[in-house]
């Protein structure tokens, strides 16, 4: 999600995607936040107004930011928000106790300090920010599979890794003592604070890897066999018939139009025709 070079829906799609999970299970959330690329080609000036992260007291200033008030409005309510706060820490320590982890993908082009929302989301709830530059489709639909093959603890091919940054605090604010506990003063200086004699805001830094599998912190969902190996055998009709129907069903009830795709059209069988 993201467009443009205001603050972003975040709390609302964060709240909605809490309401759906089963705290009983493991929950992978990949957010897609990379509006930084078109707000740095169109908006290059005041940098300050260039936020594609959630809404926050820090930008609400002036009428791009209007959205802010609407939203908190929208969230107000029992039937949008069951969960009484709108506050990014408080929903993102609402996603740990809701077994999620959330691994969210920004553009490398953001301002630093940007990247603290996300980061203090992945690292609360045990995931991990990747920055990208945007590339091409392929390059977002590479980065995904690593992402979920990795997760399930799939070994990825020697050097067809996508090449990623990771962006983590200086100082990881799980271990932040005092804890946080709200996106205000309660964030500990991990995010912008109100005040004269407030903390100096929380560095994050960004790490060059050569492949997600580099970063054992996220090899932490379903184990699996080997899906490559059970898809490519000679002997695995059943498993390749299970996977075609999957993706026969997906389309036929999810899908209204396909472009193609390097990545995800290379998967090619008479049965989808």
């Amino acid at each position: 999600m993201g467009l443009h070079c205001v603050s972003q829906a975040c709390k609302t799609a964060l709240v909605a995607a809490l309401e759906e999970v089963n705290p009983q299970r493991k929950t992978l959330i990949l957010w897609y936040a990379d509006a930084g690329v078109f707000s740095l080609l169109h908006y290059p000036k005041p940098f300050s107004r260039i936020f594609p992260g959630p809404h926050h007291w820090s930008n609400a200033q002036g009428n791009v930011h209007s959205n802010m008030g609407k939203e908190i409005k929208a969230l107000a309510t029992a039937e949008n928000n069951p969960f009484g706060t709108t506050d990014w820490v408080k929903l993102s320590h609402l996603a740990t106790e809701k077994n999620c982890t959330v691994i969210p993908v920004v553009h490398s082009g953001m301002a630093s300090g940007f990247f603290n929302f996300f980061a203090i989301l992945a690292e609360l709830t045990g995931g991990v920010v990747f920055a990208n530059e945007g590339r091409s489709s392929e390059h977002i639909s590479r980065l995904t599979l690593d992402i979920l093959l990795h997760w399930m603890g799939e070994p990825l091919s020697d050097g067809q890794g996508t090449v990623i940054q990771v962006v983590e605090f200086f100082k990881p604010c799980k271990n932040a003592d005092p804890p946080l506990v709200d996106e205000e003063q309660g964030a500990r200086g991990y995010l912008p604070m109100r005040g004269k004699q407030t903390p100096e805001l929380q560095r994050t830094k960004m790490t060059r890897i050569s492949s997600v599998s580099e970063v054992q912190a996220i090899a932490n969902g379903p184990r699996l066999p080997n899906l490559a190996k059970a898809f490519s055998a000679l002997d695995g009709p059943a498993y390749r018939d299970v996977v075609y129907g999957s993706l026969r069903d997906l389309i036929s009830s999810n899908v209204l139009a396909l472009t193609y795709n390097a990545v995800f059209g290379t998967v090619r069988s008479p049965y989808l025709s």
